[in-house]
């Protein structure tokens, strides 16, 4: 068959959802692999942690609003076997950290800046401090 064929739509910007549990007296940091669309490591990259909440039901509902905060991070390279995903990653916690997370559950969001026109704000799963 000739003509017009429709392939799969561009994935464009995504994260692979993280859930880890970490200690809140640890310095270690936070890494989410984003598929992007090409090569973001000439941008900025940036995490977001919001909460605490007291239990994953009530974290489903955060979400990054404008007056987030978020924290200088830095790439990490590209993943194992992929063209598409790159580590994205945050140091948090006491003593070097740029953050430190407080017992509790914790949504985090990762941001992309300088890959214009783009700027992806990206759901990236759940880091639980204890």
């Amino acid at each position: 068959m000739t003509g017009w064929m429709a392939g799969p739509p561009n994935i464009g910007w995504a994260a692979e959802p993280i859930m880890i549990a970490i200690s809140s007296q640890s310095l270690q940091y936070i890494s989410v692999n984003v598929t992007a669309p090409n090569n973001p490591t000439a941008a900025s990259v940036s995490m977001a942690f919001v909460g605490p909440y007291s239990d994953q039901q009530s974290a489903v509902a955060a979400v990054a609003t404008s007056t987030t905060t978020y924290y200088t991070g830095s790439w990490n390279g590209q993943t194992p076997n992929s063209t598409t995903q790159w580590v994205a990653r945050c140091l948090v916690g006491p003593s070097g950290g740029v953050t430190t997370l407080t017992s509790g559950i914790w949504v985090v969001f990762v941001k992309v800046t300088g890959d214009s026109p783009e700027l992806p704000v990206i759901w990236s799963g759940y880091v639980e401090a204890a």
